[in-house]
């Protein structure tokens, strides 16, 4: 009966995560660290699919949990609204998924690690910048 159950959370799990979406943003990430200077090595590689992805599958913990009473009419079959995974373990799951892959992919301090941000306080507009050297 246990691992019954634990199946069923499992698979309610992924279902969540859809992953038929987790290769486009993984890869979307991949091209964004390919076209950036600097090296290219397997961890860093790693590393631009990873974050992305699971910041990706984070948002779809939140995103079901808000829409979780739409879906209660429109997808009733989604974990939410079927009772597979109850609201309060979506915004669980969502939050320290998103919160730790966001910690753990800050660069340490001191390094030389470039981090683009944007700046949107001009007049003009929105432009990158890099942190780096400050």
């Amino acid at each position: 009966m246990r691992g019954r159950r634990l199946r069923r959370t499992l698979t309610a799990h992924v279902r969540t995560w859809r992953p038929y979406t987790l290769w486009y943003i993984g890869l979307v990430g991949v091209a964004g660290h390919a076209v950036a200077a600097g090296r290219h090595g397997v961890a860093q590689l790693a590393a631009a699919w990873a974050v992305p992805t699971l910041i990706w599958v984070a948002a779809h913990y939140l995103g079901d949990y808000l829409d979780r009473e739409l879906d209660a009419i429109s997808k009733p079959q989604r974990p939410i609204p079927s009772g597979l995974i109850r609201p309060r373990t979506a915004v669980w799951c969502g939050t320290v998924l998103g919160a730790t892959t966001g910690a753990s992919s800050w660069p340490p301090p001191g390094s030389a690690a470039r981090w683009p941000t944007t700046a949107c306080s001009r007049p003009r507009g929105c432009w990158a910048t890099s942190s780096a050297g400050r």
